[in-house]
């Protein structure tokens, strides 16, 4: 009896694998439906999505606003919530957060999810200017359509991005694009998710294999980037072009999610317990010396805490308690997001 159950299907995904031709020899096969007053999310989900088929088969799908929808011939790739989406019962609301849907109906492909309401126009460009990446969603924004369309190029067009550079991605080829597949409906595993606490344009220092200052960074960056070097050849407009080139891929690798900042917290400490301050205000917060808290060894004042002093971390634990608790945080301590 449990081995017949285990074997029953599920019947929380549809089963049904629909058929829908995006490009064909080269010509668009279908268009990129977004509402009149599309979130910033689709808009730019939108616009990255049209800019991946034209380089995978050189077609540029057009982009059409849902007051148009009737102008739509072929395949209509609904990005966002539209009025198309909200005829089919789907809204951005009844998603949960970061939460999003790829959905394939007879000549309709559905790519929506969670997005921020933020109705402001998007301008999107590879290589763009900082007035552009302005425009662009912020990381931590909802973009549950933007994740929409991310899942959709990995699973059913093969595209992948290895790393920021410009042989990074690998993107296929062909001039006819067909795609069929089953009902995705989901939102990431991690809630927070981050590389680095730095600017996109140095995100290769933290992650490539030299230091920035070194002959060996230098020529590899040259090597990732030549087309890049090539067209701005102004070093401040090259730094602004490889922010934005890799801050796609950092929205392509979904970064971002629910913001979750607790850091430099410790600062604090150095008032509350190493020593009353001379500042009236600051002399009021010590709460007593905790000197074996602090790191052994030095003169005067430490740089760091001790961390494997079992007071300290029972006070650090204590301190997320209470800001648990809805008693907020201590003097010195930093806590953002949910």
């Amino acid at each position: 009896m449990l081995l017949s159950i285990v074997c029953i299907p599920s019947t929380a995904e549809p089963r049904t694998r629909m058929p829908l031709t995006l490009t064909r020899d080269g010509q668009p096969a279908s268009a990129i439906v977004i509402a009149a007053d599309a979130s910033k999310a689709a808009q730019f989900a939108a616009s990255d999505l049209q800019w991946h088929l034209k380089q995978m088969t050189g077609a540029e799908v057009p982009i059409v606003r849902d007051d148009e929808d009737e102008k739509v011939t072929g395949t209509r790739i609904l990005v966002g919530e539209s009025a198309a989406t909200v005829a089919l019962k789907l809204k951005n609301a009844d998603f949960k957060h970061q939460e999003y849907l790829i959905r394939f109906l007879p000549d309709t492909l559905i790519l929506m999810g969670r997005d921020k309401d933020d109705r402001g126009e998007v301008k999107f460009d590879p290589t763009p200017s900082p007035e552009a990446v302005a425009t662009w969603p912020s990381m931590w924004d909802e973009q549950g359509t933007m994740y929409a369309v991310y899942d959709f190029l990995e699973r059913y067009c093969n595209v992948r991005w290895f790393n920021p550079t410009e042989t990074g991605a690998d993107i296929p080829r062909t001039k006819t694009l067909a795609v069929s597949g089953t009902e995705v409906r989901r939102a990431p595993s991690f809630r927070y998710r981050y590389a680095c606490y730095t600017a996109s344009e140095d995100y290769d220092v933290f992650t490539g294999l030299w230091r920035k200052d070194t002959d060996g960074y230098k020529s590899w960056e040259a090597a990732a980037y030549p087309e890049l070097h090539r067209r701005f050849t102004d070093w401040w407009k090259y730094v602004h072009a490889k922010r934005g080139f890799v801050q796609l891929f950092r929205y392509r690798m979904r970064e971002g999610g629910e913001l979750c900042l607790g850091n430099h917290s410790l600062y604090g400490y150095y008032d509350r317990f190493w020593e009353k301050g001379a500042d009236a205000k600051k002399a009021e917060l010590f709460e007593g010396r905790k000197s074996d808290w602090f790191a052994q060894g030095y003169t005067g004042r430490p740089p760091q805490m001790c961390y494997s002093s079992r007071g300290l971390i029972e006070q650090v634990a204590q301190d997320a308690r209470d800001f648990f608790d809805g008693k907020g945080t201590k003097p010195g301590a930093v806590a953002a997001g949910n």
